[in-house]
């Protein structure tokens, strides 16, 4: 009797657990799958700055000069030089190295819409040339400085604390040009002020700032050297400009100041 008792509570506990378990399979069948929420226009404006900080990061762990004009004349844009980073072989071999970026044999090229260079919210291409809202920081105190011969003391600031890239929403720069900030323009915009220092008898020169029309934003998706995307809230003062932009000038940087987290 007692061989049967447990051979039975055995056997029962068994199905039991059978039932169990197809109870929780079927009600994760039967429940409806949750949609994830798509990510909103300025989450994948920080997901295109983060793919293109990746991307410049890796290029120039495997050689690659950081530069807004890269070669000799005529010049070309880093963003056409990481292109095999982003996926976009077949445009990066698409384009002539020896010509310029806007001559008829990279017109194709140039008019193709590269979507990682843009913001969604971003809306100036007007149906002519695809525009970026992306930019480098040149000059030789910069990050990009010492790569292009400026900047020989390499970078001593925090890389979390140095920019690598910053988001121009208003751009009218086509994604191919070699043309980005220099680090006075780009202290301007980041400062909220009319003009760069020094600025005078520059008019002739194309200009980043004067293409965003110089409109007041109040916020913009920043990459910084360690490859972190941030956003700031705009306008900087200007000390504080200079000391995310500098990447050797010791300066102390208070995040909770000015950087608030990305959108998802």
């Amino acid at each position: 009797a007692a061989k049967a008792f447990i051979y039975e509570f055995r056997y029962g506990g068994a199905v039991l657990l059978f039932l169990a378990a197809a109870a929780v399979v079927s009600s994760l069948l039967l429940t409806p799958a949750v949609n994830r929420r798509p990510p909103s226009p300025r989450g994948i404006c920080v997901n295109n700055i983060s793919n293109l900080a990746k991307a410049l990061l890796y290029y120039k762990s495997n050689g690659g000069v950081l530069s807004s004009k890269i070669g000799p004349p005529p010049h070309h844009s880093w963003r056409v030089a990481i292109l095999p980073y982003l996926d976009q072989d077949g445009l990066y071999a698409a384009y002539n190295f020896d010509a310029a970026w806007n001559a008829p044999t990279n017109r194709a090229v140039a008019n193709a819409p590269v979507r990682v260079f843009k913001c969604p919210t971003s809306r100036t291409d007007g149906g002519g040339t695809p525009h970026t809202n992306f930019f480098a920081v040149t000059g030789p105190d910069t990050y990009w400085g010492q790569d292009a011969g400026g900047n020989k003391r390499g970078v001593s600031d925090r890389l979390e604390d140095t920019i690598l890239l910053i988001e121009a929403p208003g751009s009218h720069i086509a994604w191919s040009e070699p043309v980005d900030f220099d680090f006075e323009e780009a202290v301007a915009y980041l400062a909220g002020e009319s003009s760069p220092a020094g600025s005078e008898g520059r008019s002739n020169k194309k200009r980043v700032l004067a293409a965003t029309g110089r409109r007041a934003y109040a916020e913009i998706c920043v990459a910084f050297a360690d490859g972190a995307i941030r956003i700031l809230s705009l306008p900087l003062r200007r000390e504080v400009a200079v000391a995310l932009l500098t990447a050797n000038g010791g300066e102390q940087v208070d995040s909770e100041e000015i950087y608030r987290s990305p959108p998802t």
